[in-house]
Parts: C-alpha cells; sequence; structure tokens
C-alpha cells in the first residue's frame, strides 16, 4: 500500500502524490479548481496560496473518490479508498469511513484477486463499529476479515483481527478472554519484528495490567511502546501511550505527572486531528483535577469531553462523561443530581454491555449512598461492584471496596 505520513493533517498534493501520476494530479486540479476552497484556519492565510497546500475536508474526499473511481487503476483506486477511510477514521468521521470501506467491499464482492483488499476494509468497518460500542457488528466484520486473512496466509492481518476482538473484549471488561487473544498476537507475532503491531499488543497488555493494579509493569508495557513509535514516529500512537501513562499515574496517585502525560497526548491529538483520543484525555485530565479537588477545572475539560464525545456519537465516552458529572456534583455537595448523573452514566455502561465501567459506577453510587448515611444502599452498589473487580481479579480495586464495605453503618 502506498504510504503517507500520519503525523499531520493530510493535503490534497501528498494524496496526489502517492496514489496518482502527475498527469492524472493536472487533471484533477483542471477538473475541481473552482470547486477547492482554501482552509484559511489550517494555513493561516488566505492570499498568495497555492490550491496544491490545501487540506482534506468532506467536499475534497468526495471529488477524489469520484475522480479516482474513473482515472485509476483498481488496485490504485483501493488503496486510497483504505487509505482515506483510516484518515477520517483518526479524525472521528465514523460515517464517512463506513461509507468508504463498504465501497472497498462491495468492489471486490468475490473477486479473489482483491481478497486482501476485502480483508483490510472488512477490519476498517470492525474498527469503527468498535469505536462506537456497536460490538455484535465489530465481532462479525473482525471474524470475516479474520477467515479471509487466514486463507491468504496473511500473519499481521490475522494479528491485527485478533487484538481488535481482544480490545473489544477489553472494553467490555472481559478481561480474561482479552488476555487470550493478545497471548495469541504474541504467539502469532514470535520471531516477527514488526514494531507497529507488536506496540499495539503492548498498549493493550499495558491497559490490562493498569485495571489489575499491577502499575509497574503496565508502565514498562507503555514504555517499552512508546519506544517503538517513537523509532516509527507514529503520532498517533505515542499519544495513546502519553494517554495510558497518565491513566496509569492517575491511578498510582501522581496527579501532577498524570497532567504532564495527559498534556501530551492532548497537544499530540490536537496536532494530528486524533478527534476521539483527545475526547478521551479531557476526561482523564478532568479525573485528576476531582483528585485535586480543583472543580472549575474538572467542569471545564468534562464539558470539553462532552461535547467533543455527543459529536462523534462516542457513547463510552459520554457514559464516562456522565459519571464525571455525577462525582462533581458530590463534591460540591449537590447528591440528588450527582446521584441522577451517575445512575444515568450506570444506566448507559449496562447498556453498552461494558462491565468495568459498571463496576466502578457501582462503586461511586456506592460511595455517595455511605455519604448520606444510607448504609444498606451502600452495601448494595459495594456488593455488585466487588463481584466484578473479583471474578476478574483486580486486587487493588477489591481492596478499596472492601474498605469501604467495612465502612458501611
Amino acid at each position: 500500500m502506498n504510504k503517507i505520513s500520519s503525523s499531520v493533517k493530510i493535503s490534497i498534493s501528498e494524496i496526489l502524490k502517492s496514489f496518482f501520476t502527475s498527469k492524472q494530479a493536472e487533471q484533477f486540479y483542471l477538473y475541481n479548481r473552482k470547486n477547492l476552497q482554501l482552509d484559511s484556519e489550517v494555513n493561516g492565510q488566505l492570499k498568495n496560496q497555492t490550491v496544491t497546500n490545501e487540506y482534506l475536508n468532506r467536499t475534497q474526499i468526495d471529488f477524489l473518490v469520484t475522480f479516482a473511481e474513473e482515472n485509476i487503476s483498481a488496485e490504485n483506486y483501493l488503496n486510497l479508498l483504505l487509505y482515506l477511510s483510516k484518515y477520517v477514521t483518526l479524525n472521528g468521521e465514523f460515517t464517512l469511513a463506513e461509507r468508504l470501506l463498504e465501497l472497498v467491499v462491495k468492489y471486490c464482492h468475490n473477486k479473489s484477486l482483491f481478497n486482501n483488499f476485502k480483508a483490510n476494509a472488512l477490519l476498517g468497518l470492525s474498527e469503527v463499529h468498535s469505536r462506537q460500542a456497536n460490538w455484535y457488528k465489530s465481532f462479525s466484520t473482525a471474524t470475516q476479515a479474520n477467515k479471509i486473512f487466514t486463507s491468504e496466509k496473511d500473519l499481521k492481518g490475522v494479528v491485527k483481527c485478533e487484538n481488535l476482538i481482544g480490545t473489544n473484549y477489553g472494553d467490555r471488561g472481559n478481561l480474561k478472554k482479552a488476555v487470550k487473544h493478545f497471548e495469541k498476537c504474541i504467539n502469532l507475532l514470535e520471531g516477527q519484528t514488526d514494531l507497529e503491531l507488536r506496540g499495539r499488543i503492548e498498549i493493550n497488555l499495558g491497559i490490562i495490567n493498569n485495571i489489575l493494579g499491577k502499575f509497574d509493569i503496565a508502565l514498562a508495557n507503555f514504555n517499552r511502546a512508546l519506544i517503538s513509535y517513537q523509532r516509527l514516529q507514529n503520532h498517533h500512537r505515542i499519544a495513546e501511550v502519553r494517554h495510558n501513562l497518565g491513566m496509569t499515574c492517575y491511578k498510582k496517585g501522581e496527579l501532577e505527572e498524570a497532567i504532564a502525560e495527559f498534556d501530551q497526548s492532548i497537544a499530540l491529538s490536537l496536532k494530528v486531528n486524533y478527534a476521539q483520543l483527545l475526547g478521551i484525555s479531557y476526561i482523564g485530565k478532568a479525573f485528576v483535577y476531582i483528585a485535586l479537588d480543583d472543580i472549575v477545572m474538572a467542569d471545564s475539560f468534562s464539558n470539553k469531553a462532552m461535547e467533543l464525545s455527543l459529536k462523534l456519537n462516542d457513547m463510552l465516552s459520554i457514559a464516562e462523561v456522565y459519571r464525571l458529572k455525577g462525582l462533581i456534583q458530590k463534591k460540591l455537595q449537590n447528591f440528588v443530581l450527582a446521584k441522577s448523573y451517575l445512575l444515568t452514566s450506570l444506566r448507559m455502561n449496562r447498556e453498552l454491555q461494558n462491565k468495568m465501567n459498571e463496576a466502578e459506577t457501582l462503586s461511586e453510587l456506592g460511595i455517595l449512598a455511605n455519604e448520606n448515611k444510607n448504609a444498606a444502599e451502600a452495601k448494595n452498589y459495594f456488593d455488585k461492584a466487588l463481584l466484578y473487580f473479583q471474578s476478574i481479579k483486580a486486587d487493588h480495586e477489591v481492596s478499596k471496596i472492601t474498605m469501604r464495605l467495612s465502612e458501611c453503618h
């Protein structure tokens, strides 16, 4: 596949250089010159700006796809669709990503020559569905992709599918199944030197270890991934690692270090327009400010996170922001409103089948009930949360909840 740097916003000229001949590029400019608009916000200037420096927007992507379908080879056309789908997925434009990927699947249909393109498109669809917590569709398309990659003896494709399936289980709080798929990835990668794929597995194992309270092991996972992605200069992945380092520091109670990591993640996410991660890092930073009793900053970042999450239809993040809002209102001693936010978060996490976030919200409801001198209600919430954390052997969380249960009276 043609490669374009994913570390910055992509310009029309970069796309044309990678997927079109010089003559085709000239034809594209001539055909679409009247429709191309300068992005004054990005470029910072309007005068003396040539069309070759402008950045991709929705209209330009539509023009590119229409032009490419008629003017370049089938292989280049499919490569272009896959690349554009990845670009818009990272930008949080999931509806457009899904449409581009479905174009690839439809074009390939049952043509064995294009099996690899079809498998990559199905994997892309699985990722899009995963980011929107549409678990059934994500598992289905990942399984279809895996079958094709296996038949094509594409080891890296199989690893990507197994990793995504593991990630889905992890996002739903089923750590046992998640680890099973990640371990399968490690076995498949034995003897391989693919820094990108190994980095992905390290991040996911780090997230699991962070949940389990194995913070030093998690930090080692993340730092190994960071070294790999720094070597690759993959700023999207570096931003992800920084976010996860921030989450680990937060759980360890190293709050200033957590803010520093989140700041690096946010700066990189803004640089590469990684919208979904940006919202998640805003959430992480808001949690830190709650721990620091800085309610003004916590509320500000929770509002930023909600705005982005609603725009992206990121339901998992929306549920987390409701939990944040509940904690903020609890700090302000608005207990009725705090409980309403937490119950809304609980309902959404149950609908999304996110067992871990459900348990965390149950624990927060238990703390709130205990502060309101409602010991029976608190115990009910704590008992339910405890069952989940015991089931995944998260000793760190089990200890905290057990201590809270002892305080119920």
